[in-house]
């Protein structure tokens, strides 16, 4: 049972990964994209604060739970 939990967690948090890098590099090019619009620049800068965010979060939520599974197992 652990080991299912295990696996279903790190699926889980690699798909989050993921869909953070996916979403740096959307933002990456809004912001290529904005050409001087100053707005739609603020915006690719807030998404990309948020992709980096996201990616921190995956990352942390991943040890942890490795981490967990070893001090149970």
């Amino acid at each position: 049972l652990l080991q299912i939990a295990t696996n279903t967690l790190t699926f889980l948090l690699s798909i989050a990964g993921i869909v953070g890098i996916i979403g740096l590099t959307i933002s990456g090019l809004l912001y290529i994209f904005a050409a001087g619009d100053s707005a739609q620049a603020s915006k690719a800068k807030d998404a990309i604060k948020y992709s980096i965010l996201g990616i921190l979060l995956a990352g942390a939520s991943l040890i942890i739970v490795r981490q967990i599974v070893l001090l149970f197992s």
